[in-house]
């Protein structure tokens, strides 16, 4: 942390997740100012994923292979940047001005589409966010992964405080009322704050970055896929989590078929988390009349109680087997759907429901990493071991981005659809049935795929240690029991 490369590091990833949930409380109220009808939130909601994917998939690593010395039987396997270090200011630079510009665009033009296309350049600045990570990884020793993936659970962590601090913000403009813009919710200061934040990260990148901070080729990367997408709340914490903590050992044999069954279950969670991010402004605002303050508090007590059950789901890792926590926490998440099925649901339950679905799905998708990872199999050495990671990470990265921009769309207009007059009565079972069904789906995918979600190497850590503990010296006591 001494290191101003770092620091700086860590700083534009605070920001970034900073400017890009600080406008998430009070969207709909800006929308509804517009005149305009909720299927247009789905859409403001996915224009930022869809310019971090975009984005953050220009960045993304190439592998390589050089022979090894004079010897061109062996072969090196290098992790290679697309970016030069020479270039890396010039390239985190434009990413900062298009963070700027979208903001300064959200602020100061009162129409739907500088909404899109503010929140749009606001996610391609999630570029940064690749950035980041491969100058903190270039602080680090080479071969030292113990540190390397702690510095990448700190990151995680920083970013998740990042979309803390930017919920706590949103919800404290609401009583400034000189500061904010009344009839459309103070989007003009939101917009300024974000720009300016990004701003700070500019004079940084300028002034404490150096190219010998920055390192083009590496031979092993042993941590999470690059963070290239800004679907997750809490950025790259839930896997770096699970990277740290050791429960993903990549098992000897590949496991094809478990790991298309989690793309389907990883693909349906998404969804609901997609379909509750979106429905919680709207739902909120047009049954209990929240205001911006009332949205954001609840925001921030979700992301906290995500923190909560990654904080939690460690402690229990080494005690509960993986497929008995994610079979209980799809449970959790049909009881939960069903507290919400009922003509109107009172404050008190709708806010157990946020909670309770914060836990059920945080519980998924650390298990469902979990178990992704160990059935991808080895390879001949580490290094290829560690880019066969990279590789399939990149696939789940890019089904929970693109669920949750299709699930975000499509949660959106199924709102509009069922708040007409005439159907408004059928709103709560339109909205909380679906899910309610795919939980009672997924709970027999847990049951029928039990075993393959356990994962390999535990088994094979518990069927080591009885083998060693056979090995050992037996005591026997002749003596008889009194």
């Amino acid at each position: 942390m001494t290191n101003p490369a770092a620091v700086t590091a860590m700083f534009i990833a605070f920001c970034h997740m900073a400017s890009i949930s600080m406008v998430v409380p009070s969207l709909w109220v800006y929308i509804k100012s517009l005149g305009h009808a909720s299927g247009y939130v789905g859409w403001a909601f996915a224009a930022p994923i869809i310019g971090g994917y975009i984005c953050g998939g220009l960045l993304t690593p190439s592998v390589v292979t050089r022979p090894t010395g004079n010897d061109t039987r062996k072969e090196d396997h290098l992790i290679v940047s697309p970016v030069a270090p020479n270039r890396v200011k010039v390239v985190m630079g434009c990413f900062l001005l298009l963070g700027i510009s979208g903001h300064l665009i959200y602020a100061f033009d009162h129409h739907y589409y500088a909404i899109l296309v503010g929140r749009f350049l606001v996610g391609c600045a999630c570029g940064t966010m690749v950035l980041c990570q491969q100058i903190v990884e270039g602080q680090t020793v080479p071969g030292d992964d113990v540190v390397l993936r702690s510095r990448m659970v700190l990151l995680g962590m920083i970013q998740a405080m990042g979309t803390v601090f930017g919920l706590v913000l949103a919800s404290t403009f609401y009583e400034l009322p000189d500061l904010s813009d009344e009839d459309d919710d103070q989007h003009k200061i939101i917009g300024i704050v974000g720009a300016g934040l990004y701003g700070i990260c500019l004079l940084l990148t300028l002034f404490a970055l150096s190219s010998e901070d920055f390192e083009r080729e590496k031979t092993e990367v042993d941590v999470p896929y690059r963070n290239s997408c800004i679907g997750s709340r809490l950025g790259m914490l839930p896997q770096a989590v699970v990277y740290d903590h050791g429960q993903a050992k990549a098992a000897a044999i590949p496991d094809v078929f478990t790991t298309t069954v989690l793309l389907v279950l990883y693909f349906f969670v998404n969804n609901m988390i997609a379909g509750v991010e979106v429905l919680h402004g709207l739902f909120s605002v047009d049954t209990y009349a929240w205001t911006t303050r009332s949205i954001g508090i609840a925001w921030t007590a979700l992301v906290m109680t995500a923190l909560l059950t990654i904080s939690i789901m460690v402690a229990l890792a080494a005690n509960v087997p993986c497929n008995r926590r994610m079979f209980g926490a799809v449970v959790l998440l049909f009881v939960t759907y069903g507290l919400m099925l009922q003509r109107r649901t009172p404050k008190g339950e709708y806010c157990a429901f946020l909670v309770l679905f914060s836990i059920s799905f945080h519980i998924i998708e650390l298990a469902a990493t979990e178990t992704y990872m160990d059935k991808i199999g080895t390879a001949e050495t580490a290094a290829q071991t560690a880019i066969k990671k990279m590789t399939v990470m990149s696939w789940l990265t890019k089904m929970g981005a693109f669920t949750r921009v299709l699930g975000a769309v499509v949660a959106g207009y199924i709102y509009q659809y069922y708040s007409s007059d005439g159907r408004d009565h059928r709103r709560q079972y339109a909205l909380y049935a679906p899910p309610f069904g795919i939980c009672m789906v997924l709970m027999g995918m847990c049951v029928i795929f039990y075993k393959r979600f356990q994962l390999k190497a535990q088994e094979a850590n518990i069927a080591g240690a009885e083998k060693e503990a056979m090995l050992q010296p037996q005591q026997i006591s002749c003596m008889d029991d009194p």
